[in-house]
């Protein structure tokens, strides 16, 4: 599913490539199908805004400085986007359903885009990436400090209990 979404976004990429000024980096990680690999690269060898790497030390960087990211909805990736405070379009793996139930609910709250296995046609994708490209930034609104927030609670009721 990962190497389709890749595919599809750099198809849509090259869609855009004539409407919409970017570039696009894609980070296919280190267990890409090697067809699908190869696919990517040659798209790169003869479309100059796409750029392709295996993985990125700084990916949050890279979200930070992002516009759009399309990833899949992994919780890693999904975190690293609320944190980056990045809106971006997701692809939830279709047998985790905690993947596509966490989409869902962010993206009611604007947070982010889900995307469903019929908007990886490059032109239906490309619709979507131009409409997350164009939307005004704004924060998401999530409180993300949650874990300070347990041991706050934590910490209370140890305090009450002894």
């Amino acid at each position: 599913m990962g190497g389709e979404l890749l595919l599809a976004s750099a198809r849509a990429s090259e869609q855009l490539a004539g409407a919409v000024s970017h570039r696009m980096q894609v980070f296919t990680g280190p267990y890409m199908d090697a067809a699908v690999r190869a696919e990517l690269d040659a798209m790169a060898e003869r479309l100059p805004h796409l750029r392709v790497d295996t993985f990125a030390k700084n990916f949050t960087a890279w979200l930070t400085a992002s516009d759009c990211s399309v990833s899949m909805a992994g919780y890693n990736t999904t975190m690293n986007l609320l944190a980056c405070g990045r809106y971006g379009l997701v692809l939830p793996f279709d047998q985790n359903r905690e993947q596509r139930m966490r989409a869902e609910r962010l993206e009611r709250m604007d947070a982010l885009g889900l995307l469903n296995p019929q908007d990886l046609e490059p032109q239906a994708l490309a619709e979507r990436i131009e409409k997350a490209l164009s939307r005004p930034p704004r924060p998401h609104g999530i409180d993300l400090d949650g874990a300070r927030k347990s041991a706050a609670v934590l910490e209370e009721l140890y305090r009450a209990s002894a």
